[in-house]
């Protein structure tokens, strides 16, 4: 499947006591879970939570995770989840988002990365073959949001990355605006 890849939405998160092993770093298993908090965030930002979804009738259940473990967090460490909803080409129904973790003393160190896919089924099972036009809208207006957001710098370290099982990911180019000279004010006369 081929995938555009946009700009990234940013939820902090904080490593609280309990979260952490015997060595004192964060315990692998809560990485999914900060992602899960990264996700929240997106979808309150967006207008995409529980109660929207379950409004139409839909759940979006998760098939698939994966996680890398890049570095070590601590305790009471304040960590940056950024997260983007990749543009499927052809347009499925299911939400494929990629994950990165950024902790450290100056927030740039790369704790992990990961990706989830999620399907569209309808409330009382089945899978749906497309989004209710609402959602389906809110997504389209997601992703024009995401095409303007920050963007990973560094984007072939995460098309490269094992996380993305062998699906193909672009970064999206925006195409290019052509200015009329009538609408320029720089260039008026």
């Amino acid at each position: 499947m081929k995938y555009d890849l946009l700009g990234y939405h940013r939820a902090p998160v904080r490593v609280r006591f309990g979260q952490t092993d015997r060595y004192g770093h964060t315990w692998h298993g809560h990485l999914p879970a900060f992602m899960e908090e990264g996700r929240a965030s997106f979808a309150r930002h967006y207008h995409l939570g529980t109660d929207t979804l379950l409004g139409h009738n839909i759940a979006i259940p998760m098939i698939e995770l994966a996680c890398e473990y890049c570095h070590a967090s601590y305790e009471d460490e304040l960590l940056d989840v950024q997260l983007t909803l990749l543009r499927p080409v052809l347009k499925l129904p299911g939400f494929v988002f990629l994950y990165r973790v950024f902790g450290g003393p100056n927030g740039t160190t790369e704790i992990a990365r990961g990706r989830t896919r999620q399907v569209i089924a309808a409330r009382e099972g089945g899978l749906m073959m497309r989004s209710p036009r609402p959602i389906a809208d809110l997504v389209e207006a997601a992703w024009r949001d995401l095409e303007c957001a920050p963007r990973w710098t560094d984007a072939k370290a995460i098309t490269g990355s094992a996380i993305v099982m062998g699906d193909e990911i672009i970064p999206f180019q925006p195409a290019p605006v052509a200015v009329s000279k009538e609408h320029n004010h720089e260039h008026r006369p």
